[in-house]
C-alpha cells in the first residue's frame, strides 16, 4: 500500500488503475498537475508584469533625467552667451560715453 493510498483511503485491486481524487482541490492527482501549472504561469505572468512596468517607469525617470540635463546645459549656454553680450554692450557704451566726454570739450 502506498502513501497516496491511505492518504486518500483507496484501496485499489492489484492490476487495476484508478485515478485518486484529491480532497484538497476536489478533482483527480491529474488535474492537480494542470492547476499547479496554472499557479505557476500565473505568477511568472505577475513577475513579468511588475517587471514590465518597473522597466518603464525607470526608463521614464531616465528620459526626464536627460531632458533635464539637456535644458539645464542649453540655459547655462544663453546666461553665457548673455553676460557675453552685457560684457560687449557695456565695453561699447563705456567707450561711447568717453568719445562723448571727449568731443563735448
Amino acid at each position: 500500500m502506498t502513501w497516496l493510498m491511505v492518504f486518500c483511503h483507496i484501496q485499489i485491486a492489484p492490476g487495476r488503475q484508478k485515478v485518486a481524487e484529491n480532497p484538497l482541490i476536489g478533482g483527480s492527482w491529474k488535474d492537480e498537475d494542470a492547476v499547479l501549472e496554472d499557479a505557476k504561469s500565473r505568477r511568472l505572468a505577475t513577475m513579468k508584469s511588475l517587471r514590465d512596468d518597473w522597466e518603464r517607469s525607470t526608463d521614464r525617470k531616465i528620459q526626464a533625467n536627460a531632458i533635464r540635463t539637456k535644458v539645464h546645459s542649453i540655459l547655462a549656454e544663453s546666461e553665457l552667451a548673455l553676460e557675453a553680450r552685457r560684457a560687449r554692450f557695456h565695453s561699447l557704451y563705456s567707450m561711447l560715453f568717453i568719445v562723448h566726454l571727449t568731443l563735448s570739450k
